[in-house]
């Protein structure tokens, strides 16, 4: 048995399918494999699945069956002419029927309520949806819906207008100016500078050896600046 705990994340797209590769080949050649993972794209390649919510088991079986759970809930809706689809996400996830909507190829994918049954194309936020069949994700939104007894968290969380600190949010509360650290000849990070509000969501993106762990470090004061 090989047990790998979210061995995806961080790592660059094209290692991520080489390592799921690995895995199947491992798993043909008769080795169980047993990972956890936060990528419901990942948790659909599976044979068998647990889901787990706030250490709860919400699910287990293989992932057609939590699939099913959004039979004739699922469409793409185009949005409005003039209208992105981010801003058509948003004004459909204000709508009380609306489980999930989530922007996919220039449309919105959605997931509603109801019962499941045959899917037929109907008018959403004053655009036609289509139906689409459902996937893994879209069961697990419905699965997450039925736990917390209305919509997931995520869909109906707006941005507070203050910080749970108080103050406004365009207080500065994180502030760094050309941030720099070299190892030898090597510069890990270089010359960065950026601004986070209360309230806001910040996040460092790039590939593995961008200097984004460094760049952490330096700011929780676990690394000096510098060579």
């Amino acid at each position: 048995m090989l047990l790998l705990d979210e061995p995806t994340v961080g790592v660059d797209p094209l290692s991520r399918r080489e390592l799921w590769e690995i895995i199947r080949k491992l798993v043909q050649q008769g080795l169980t494999v047993l990972l956890s993972s936060s990528y419901l794209d990942e948790a659909e390649a599976c044979e068998q699945v647990l889901v787990l919510n706030e250490g709860k088991k919400l699910a287990e079986g293989p992932p057609s069956e939590l699939s099913c759970l959004a039979l004739g809930r699922t469409f793409l809706a185009q949005p409005p002419a003039g209208m992105k689809a981010r801003d058509f996400q948003a004004r459909l996830l204000d709508q009380a029927n609306v489980v999930d909507a989530v922007p996919e190829g220039g449309q919105v994918r959605l997931v509603m309520q109801g019962d499941s049954g045959r899917a037929e194309p109907r008018v959403i936020g004053g655009a036609v949806a289509q139906p689409t069949p459902a996937r893994f994700e879209d069961g697990f939104m419905v699965l997450m819906q039925q736990a917390q007894g209305g919509k997931p968290a995520h869909a109906e969380a707006r941005p507070p207008q203050d910080s749970a600190s108080g103050g406004p949010r365009d207080d500065v509360a994180v502030e760094v100016h050309d941030l720099e650290r070299r190892f030898k000849k090597f510069v890990a990070v270089d010359h960065v500078s950026f601004s986070v509000k209360r309230g806001e969501i910040f996040g460092l993106l790039g590939p593995n050896g961008a200097g984004k762990t460094t760049t952490f470090r330096m700011l929780c004061g676990r690394l000096r600046e510098g060579a």
